[in-house]
């Protein structure tokens, strides 16, 4: 019978729909499902990711911090200017860079040093490499010097039995300071002996660097780049929503790092920090982002004083990242100077606009590079830089 009406429903198509009608009446009062389009199913609502983007591509830039060449043998002072300051030093080429001239009978002591980067708190040595920053409260004060390197400064004080002339200049993001101090036949040497000897050996050691060698007393304040950026936002206030929604979605604050703030021993100098950090299950597996930004802006204590000396801590800032970042490659797009890099899974990107510095680091996980991370890094700047340039 079967074979019958199946005969019957191939000869006759309209007796074929009309059974076919008669069989899903059938199968849905019976309960049998009946297949349906996927776009009728309800979903079950997405979990997003931590770090979904979109990234921006890290742009190259210029060099604006090339890298200066090593002192060579004796320091960069010639042996002829160490033979007219320390006589009876016995070491032409010392390898602490101290020369030391000494004879009890006469009465007679004389010490020659150049120190890079070394900050001598016991001596109240300048605390930072820039003469706009500290060099106000020393005491006695320093004087301010044109020509020697990027900036410099100079100063004369009684130290135990002797007298010490000092010039320190910058260059860089590094500074150099050159101290001639002692006494003889038993009286310290005069202020004029202690800073002509000093500024001969700093003149020595501006020269081997290539940096400018004659200095000469500072005639006047000279403001240097755009004016200052005043009442600069904290940084939990730089970063737009939307921003973080690309890299640390639904994120919140968290204690930030304990480490030295940016520009740290600087006059005037005004930082804020702010860290966001996700942690999600997607997909039953666990996604993590981290990001901290840091802002350090400089006042204007004097015309032109923040600019030189954010300029100046930007500097040191990208010098010292270059010897530890992986990577690291100068950025553009970032205000006037930029870096970028990444080092322990972290990516960081470093930029100045006018007289405020900002670094910001940022880590996602999993991720197969750690470009992602310098990406993630640049994109968060790049929203940064356009809020503190509005």
């Amino acid at each position: 019978m079967i074979g019958q009406l199946v005969r019957r429903l191939r000869a006759e198509p309209r007796l074929a729909a009309a059974v076919a009608a008669v069989i899903v009446i059938v199968l849905v009062a019976a309960g049998v499902g009946v297949a349906r389009s996927s776009e009728d199913e309800p979903r079950p609502s997405r979990v997003h990711g931590v770090a979904e983007g979109p990234f921006e591509t890290p742009r190259r830039g210029p060099d604006t911090v090339p890298e200066l060449p090593d002192l060579p043998d004796g320091c960069g002072v010639s042996k002829r200017t160490a033979k007219a300051l320390v006589p009876l030093n016995r070491y032409e080429d010392p390898d602490d860079c101290v020369w030391l001239s000494q004879s009890g009978a006469s009465g007679h002591k004389k010490v020659l040093t150049v120190k890079v980067d070394q900050l001598d708190t016991s001596r109240n040595m300048p605390a930072t490499s820039a003469y706009d920053t500290a060099f106000g409260t020393l005491s006695p004060p320093a004087e301010r010097v044109d020509g020697l390197g990027e900036q410099a400064i100079s100063r004369f004080s009684s130290v135990a039995k002797g007298g010490r002339g000092e010039y320190v200049f910058t260059a860089r993001g590094r500074y150099y300071a050159i101290v001639y101090e002692g006494y003889e036949q038993g009286r310290p040497i005069s202020k004029e002996v202690a800073l002509a000897g000093a500024r001969r050996a700093a003149i020595d050691v501006a020269r081997k660097l290539g940096l400018p060698a004659k200095p000469t007393p500072h005639k006047k304040d000279d403001p240097q780049g755009p004016s200052p950026l005043h009442q600069v936002p904290q940084a939990c206030r730089l970063v737009s929503a939307e921003t973080l929604g690309k890299v640390v979605r639904d994120g919140v604050n968290i204690e930030p790092w304990k480490e030295e703030p940016l520009l740290a021993g600087f006059r005037d100098v005004h930082v804020t920090s702010c860290r966001w950090k996700a942690d999600k299950t997607v997909d039953s597996k666990t996604q993590s982002a981290d990001l901290t930004v840091e802002v350090a802006s400089v006042s204007d204590y004097w015309p032109g004083a923040g600019y030189r000396a954010a300029s100046h801590g930007y500097a040191g800032l990208q010098r010292r990242s270059r010897g530890v970042l992986k990577e690291f490659r100068p950025l553009g797009g970032l205000g006037e100077q930029a870096f970028g890099g990444h080092m322990h899974d972290f990516g960081h990107v470093g930029f100045r606009v006018r007289n405020v510095v900002v670094l910001i680091t940022y880590k996602v996980a999993p991720l197969p590079t750690g470009e992602d991370d310098v990406a993630g890094a640049y994109t968060v700047a790049l929203d940064v830089a356009r809020r503190l340039q509005r």
